[in-house]
């Protein structure tokens, strides 16, 4: 019944996200429809000179002269279709770094590639949050005639967060590159806050097209205004892209290269922005962009979207540490509030293993940091998938060792696996609270650390029980019942899903590769101690003799279940050198 009321639900959600999907694509083609023939009109038109117009006027009317272009000049039909190509590709590029390359670095390119084309060469015109208000317009005003370039600057982000979520904002958006690539201390917002201003966005588009349709009249009062495109005559960041002119540097008039535009009240909202972008990521982007908006609830429907290493994940929450918007939620970015910024790919110590970035400096080579062998603590097989996740939630400790481990190893990067050995072999397991502290010691930061964890085999980062009870699953024990064996132990400690420590930690179950004892399948080791020739009903017996109650744990005596089950430490070490 679950299994099928879950099919339902995804089938469910998958016809709501294609439906999501068509409805955007629909109104794309309408806005383009409704858009296209004017293009052809306004090119007839545009092609006619003053002369031509002035023929055919009649007596008494004023002859007509083409207004001077205002900054920046428009561009021939060739480059203005390069523009867009450029938006294209910065799109795909910015696609493949964020969802495929996975890399920060190679983001950060693209946004700098961004910022100098699309800001301070183009001017920031045209701008897809500006060509909200041409599209309006050309639908409400049947004399406005629309670029086919504006239309296709204002849907190509759309159609790319339909597919791939907000990559425009993460890699393509001059404005978003300005703030990004200034942000150095992020300091996170309340959530509830964020919630709140994140209405701001909403706002600001409906006063947008409230002004471009020149008001309403609604029972019977006018509530009309003049029509105006205050996106483009409030945009707090235009004035810093002209302060230098792109194209006057690149043909090295100098004396041209440089303007102060704008009213000194718009530098002043200008400052307070890029000062907030320091230490709050993309204040602009997240609570006042209106195409933002749109985007965001395009978003919701995407075929891809950013997420963070979700099969492997360790429940290190280092990737909503590293996000400045807050949008890691369950180890995968929210979709309508994810900038596709990267920064959780460089904190998160899996994908740093995954893809070519250098390991951190303790894991290369391990062997020529490592202690020498009479010193090293005993290490412990791997443990399954509950042993590699952080456990958060630890007991009150005491960390004041870890000073005097730091002082004897030192704080370089290399000193980093002899530390977290020295701590799992006090704890049996690496308490979060002692990495947190070993990096406020060493200054070596929390992804490598926890990179290190979870590289090499013999780190634990969950308690471990009282009891560490290995069954082997080798060639013979599985052949002789080894899965029988493990589940009849599971199921008698109450272990569901993938846990491996009880309740009251008073065992661990691992399954292990082999014990060494194939003559005796199925085995399983409790601590030292080794039983043979279990079956799924004398498995969870052995169990008995370690708990509190029993007389013989008191003495470290473990009575064996049946007659041969039980091995002594010599017998053990004989049967493993004759496997």
């Amino acid at each position: 019944m679950a299994a099928r009321q879950s099919g339902s639900c995804a089938t469910a959600l998958h016809k709501r996200r294609s439906g999501g999907r068509l409805i955007a694509v629909l109104l794309a083609f309408i806005v383009t429809a409704a858009v296209l023939p004017r293009e052809a009109e306004a090119q007839k038109r545009d092609a006619q000179s003053a002369e031509e117009i002035n023929r055919g006027l009649e007596p008494g009317q004023e002859p007509y002269n083409k207004p001077t272009p205002t900054y920046p000049e428009p561009r021939s039909a060739s480059m203005r279709a390069i523009d867009v190509a450029v938006l294209a590709g910065a799109l795909l590029l910015a696609t493949w770094v964020i969802l495929r390359f996975r890399h920060r670095l190679g983001l950060t390119l693209v946004l700098i590639a961004t910022l100098l084309y699309f800001g301070f060469y183009r001017a920031g015109c045209v701008c897809p949050i500006g060509a909200i208000q041409n599209v309006v317009y050309s639908l409400v005003e049947p004399g406005y005639t629309i670029s086919i370039v504006v239309t296709a600057v204002f849907l190509l982000p759309i159609i790319a967060a339909l597919l791939f979520g907000r990559v425009f904002c993460g890699g393509a958006c001059p404005l978003g590159a300005l703030q990004d690539l200034l942000l150095r201390k992020p300091v996170a917002v309340p959530l509830k806050l964020d919630k709140v201003l994140r209405w701001g966005r909403w706002l600001y588009l409906g006063t947008a097209i409230y002004f471009v349709v020149g008001g309403l009249h609604l029972a019977g009062r006018n509530f009309t205004v003049t029509r105006d495109f205050i996106i483009c005559r409030f945009d707090p960041f235009v004035n810093v892209f002209r302060l230098v002119d792109g194209r006057q540097v690149l043909a090295h008039h100098w004396a041209n290269a440089f303007h102060f535009s704008g009213p000194w009240w718009l530098w002043i909202i200008t400052g307070v922005l890029l000062a907030m972008a320091v230490f709050i990521g993309r204040p602009y982007c997240r609570w006042i962009c209106p195409y933002g908006a749109i985007l965001g609830v395009c978003s919701r429907v995407s075929w891809k979207k950013v997420t963070v290493m979700p099969d492997k994940c360790i429940d290190c929450e280092l990737c909503n540490d590293a996000c400045p918007l807050g949008a890691i939620e369950n180890h995968a970015a929210v979709k309508s509030s994810c900038l596709a910024c990267a920064r959780c790919y460089e904190a998160c110590p899996l994908e740093r293993q995954a893809r070519w970035l250098p390991l951190p400096a303790g894991a290369m080579p391990a062997t020529a940091i490592l202690p020498p062998p009479s010193q090293r603590p005993v290490p412990i097989e791997r443990s399954p998938i509950p042993g590699r996740i952080v456990h958060r939630h630890d007991e009150t400790l005491d960390l004041g060792y870890i000073e005097q481990i730091v002082a004897a190893n030192g704080k370089t990067g290399d000193a980093a696996l002899p530390i977290l050995q020295a701590i799992q072999a006090r704890h049996r397991y690496l308490p979060y609270p002692a990495i947190v502290r070993v990096a406020e010691l060493t200054g070596v930061p929390m992804a490598e650390l926890i990179g290190l964890a979870t590289f090499y085999n013999h780190f634990r980062l969950a308690p471990i029980g009282k009891h560490l009870v290995k069954v082997c699953c080798g060639t013979a024990c599985h052949v002789a019942g080894a899965k029988r064996v493990s589940d009849a132990v599971r199921l008698y400690l109450g272990l569901t899903g993938e846990a491996d420590t009880d309740a009251a930690k008073r065992f661990t179950v691992q399954e292990v590769a082999c014990i060494g004892c194939c003559s005796l399948a199925p085995v399983m080791q409790i601590d030292e101690t080794t039983f043979g020739h279990l079956t799924a009903e004398t498995a969870p017996k052995t169990l008995d003799t370690y708990t509190p109650a029993s007389k013989a744990q008191k003495r470290h005596i473990t009575p064996p279940p049946s007659h041969d089950s039980v091995l002594d430490d010599k017998q053990h070490h004989t049967e493993e050198v004759d496997a």
